[in-house]
């Protein structure tokens, strides 16, 4: 299952709302989570969500979590029951709206495989700043080999989808793609006492390849709403909007 919620918090307190307060919501997702499901999901190579925040007014944020593959209903089931949150030493933030889309993984990929049209052109809005490991650094500015790296992982760890990316691999998609336009920004995150400086803003995609290939490449492209691209996307880094 994958699902996409938005939680609209208003905040009392006085202080101004800021991206880097997805850290601590990270951590108040995982206080509310039962005590077993939190540390199997410490267990696992990659989290089962992503998050972020942005800020809306400058007495509001929106929470994205997106959710994908395992342990999806018993997060939903924690996320229900938050109606506030103390973000440390900041502001006490109220839950005012609740909005949810689900779709299961078939369906998911249903859109993509069996439509009668396919794209071949999308925009990637980086929404927090994203930055991918690459060589033990940090890398400052995107590329399609990284970007199709990150999501393709992810899309082979998903039980529906890792059957039609079993013959393929990462770098089969990264050379039929281009990035054709960008408006992108350097941005820090700062989280854990730690800053990493990553990037921000929009991408022009162009797929390239036959019908079936632009397909696939398409629906791990709109993957990335729901998992987020980059590093520490369960953290607040690298949420996005695909279109």
């Amino acid at each position: 299952m994958l699902s996409k919620i938005r939680l609209i918090l208003t905040e009392v307190g006085g202080a101004r709302p800021s991206v880097h307060w997805g850290s601590m919501l990270h951590g108040a997702l995982i206080r509310a989570l039962p005590e077993q499901t939190a540390t199997a999901m410490h267990e696992m190579r990659m989290r089962p969500f992503s998050q972020y925040v942005e800020a809306i007014s400058d007495t509001a944020i929106c929470w994205h979590i997106g959710l994908a593959g395992e342990m999806t209903e018993e997060i939903e089931r924690a996320i229900s029951a938050i109606t506030a949150v103390q973000v440390e030493g900041k502001a006490m933030l109220a839950v005012v709206e609740t909005h949810r889309e689900a779709i299961t993984e078939k369906h998911f990929a249903d859109r993509f495989m069996s439509s009668p049209q396919y794209r071949h052109q999308y925009t990637m809005q980086i929404k927090t700043p994203c930055t991918h490991k690459s060589m033990g650094q940090y890398a400052l500015f995107p590329s399609m080999e990284l970007i199709y790296h990150n999501l393709f992982m992810r899309a082979s760890a998903m039980r529906d989808l890792a059957p039609l990316f079993e013959p393929l691999d990462a770098a089969q998609f990264a050379q039929r793609a281009s990035i054709e336009r960008y408006a992108l920004r350097s941005a820090p995150y700062f989280f854990e006492r730690t800053k990493v400086v990553g990037y921000t803003g929009s991408l022009n995609l162009c797929l390239h390849g036959a019908e079936e290939e632009k397909r696939l490449a398409g629906l791990l492209l709109s993957l990335a709403e729901y998992t987020g691209i980059g590093i520490k996307t369960a953290l607040g880094m690298g949420g996005c909007e695909v279109r």
